[in-house]
């Protein structure tokens, strides 16, 4: 689910933590990252078929990413896009509402095997990604990012590819 996790976790981020300058780059990475780890080695060493959630889906993995930016990045203007990377991965795993699966989100405190959401072969996976929730979900995110891409400043759109900020509303200084 790309846009859903793209879309709410800017929405998520914007309205808990109130940041127009966040580097939204960053976030969006953080929002992707176990997914873009743990479905490659899941197809790579043929889990089970529902076994695509698996150590980056663990708080082990998202506190982990949290302490490698503490310990690797000063205080400062510096930490602050990769505490959003960081603050992104939470927000996967509150999105994919891991704790309905104790085994993967506790792993490995729970014992070494991945919680199973009863998919077992690619129709049952494929059924699950096209479900009624997915579909809305996959739209709700996208309308929210064509939504707050549309309410930028064009300033802002043209110089996104260079520090991934996009301001809505009333203009603000930029950062120090």
């Amino acid at each position: 689910m790309l846009f859903w996790h793209l879309g709410a976790t800017t929405f998520l981020f914007r309205w808990i933590f109130r940041d127009p300058l966040v580097d939204l780059r960053f976030l969006a990475v953080g929002a992707l990252l176990p997914n873009l780890l743990d479905t490659p080695v899941a197809v790579a060493f043929g889990f089970p078929g529902d076994a695509y959630r698996l150590w980056a889906h663990s708080l082990v993995f998202a506190v982990l990413v949290m302490t490698v930016v503490m310990v690797l990045t000063k205080r400062g203007p510096g930490r602050k896009p990769w505490m959003a990377l960081s603050v992104g991965v939470f927000f996967h795993l509150f999105l994919d509402r891991m704790w309905s699966l104790p085994e993967t989100i506790l792993w490995p405190f729970l014992g070494t095997d991945f919680s199973s959401m009863g998919i077992t072969d690619l129709a049952g996976m494929l059924e699950a990604s096209i479900s009624i929730w997915s579909v809305a979900g996959e739209v709700a995110g996208l309308a929210y990012l064509l939504l707050i891409w549309g309410w930028a400043p064009p300033e802002d759109k043209a110089a996104f590819g260079s520090n991934g900020v996009l301001r809505l509303g009333a203009p603000t200084a930029p950062p120090s």
